[in-house]
C-alpha cells in the first residue's frame, strides 16, 4: 500500500499531507462528527479519513483529484463500508444529485491545498451543511477574519465575514505536514449564515477592493474598465455617491456590500 514516504507528491496541485496525529485527531474533535456524514475535501493519504472514522461518523465521502491516491485510498478502505471514495476535482464537482438538488451534508472538512483556497471557499458557499473544519494557510485566515481598516481587510474578508460564522481553533507549525510547507496553517472551523452575495455585487466588490486604500471614488474611476464603463460615466458613478470620500478599507463588510449594489445599480443605468 502507498505511504507518505514512497509517494512523491505533486507540486502541480499543492500537496501537503499531514502526517501529525494529532493534528488529524483535534481536527475531528472540532467536526463533532458522531452520527452525521461527512464531505472530506482532498483526502490524501487518509489520514484525516482514518481519524474521522474513528470518531463515529455515520458515513463519509472523501473525494479526492490525484487518481493514484484515489486508487490507494480505494484499497485502503476497501473493507469501510461507510467510506465512499470519490475521484473527482471538487471545484468542478456538481453540487446537486440526479435531480438537480444539493443533498444536506452534516459536516465538511479539508486540509487544503493552499492554491486552491479562494476557490473551494467560494464553491462552499454552494453546498448546504451545518459545519466546516478547514485547515488553512495562516495568513489566508487572517484576511478571512481581518477587521476594516487592517491592512489585511480585503474583498476575501468582506465575502467570508457575510457567509459564514467562524471560529479560529489553532496553528499549525509547517513540521507537521510533509513536504513541509514554509508558512503556518491554521485551522478554522466554519457554519453558513445563510446570506448569500448577488453576481453583479460580488463584481463591483472585486473591483473596488482592488483599490481599497483609496477613497470609494478614486477606486470607482479606477475600476472603470471591470465595470464596463467609459472613465467619464465611472466618474458620473463615483461623483454621485454620498459615501465617495471614504476609504474603501474601512468600509464594514455590510456598508461595503450596500455601496456595491448601489453602485451595480448606477452602472446598470447608465449601460
Amino acid at each position: 500500500m502507498l505511504t507518505i514516504d514512497d509517494f512523491k507528491p505533486s507540486k502541480k496541485l499543492g500537496q501537503n499531507f499531514l502526517v501529525d496525529e494529532s493534528v488529524a485527531e483535534r481536527e475531528a474533535e472540532y467536526l463533532d462528527c458522531n452520527g452525521k456524514s461527512v464531505l472530506e475535501i482532498g483526502a490524501g493519504t487518509g489520514n484525516l479519513t482514518e481519524k474521522i472514522l474513528e470518531a463515529g461518523a455515520r458515513e463519509i465521502t472523501a473525494i479526492e483529484k490525484d487518481a493514484r491516491l484515489a486508487r490507494e485510498l480505494r484499497v485502503k478502505f476497501v473493507e469501510e463500508k461507510k467510506i465512499e471514495i470519490e475521484h473527482a476535482d471538487f471545484l468542478e464537482r456538481e453540487v446537486g444529485g440526479e435531480a438537480g438538488k444539493a443533498k444536506k451534508i452534516d459536516r465538511i472538512a479539508s486540509n487544503v491545498p493552499y492554491c486552491i483556497s479562494s476557490p473551494l471557499l467560494f464553491k462552499l458557499t454552494e453546498y448546504d451543511f451545518d459545519l466546516a473544519v478547514l485547515c488553512l494557510q495562516k495568513e489566508f485566515v487572517e484576511h478571512m477574519v481581518a477587521k476594516p481598516g487592517n491592512k489585511k481587510y480585503s474583498r476575501l474578508s468582506v465575502t467570508s465575514q457575510t457567509c459564514f460564522e467562524m471560529e479560529v481553533m489553532e496553528l499549525v507549525p509547517p513540521y507537521a505536514f510533509r513536504p513541509q510547507p514554509k508558512v503556518s496553517s491554521a485551522i478554522i472551523r466554519v457554519k453558513k449564515t445563510g446570506k448569500e452575495i448577488e453576481k453583479e455585487t460580488a463584481k463591483v466588490l472585486t473591483n473596488i477592493f482592488s483599490h481599497k486604500k483609496n477613497t470609494i471614488r478614486k477606486a470607482v474611476i479606477s475600476s472603470a474598465v471591470g465595470l464596463n464603463l467609459e472613465k467619464k460615466q465611472a466618474m458620473e458613478v463615483a461623483d454621485s455617491l454620498e459615501e465617495k470620500n471614504e476609504r474603501v478599507f474601512t468600509l464594514e463588510p455590510e456598508r461595503a456590500l450596500a455601496i456595491s449594489r448601489k453602485i451595480g445599480e448606477k452602472c446598470g443605468k447608465i449601460g
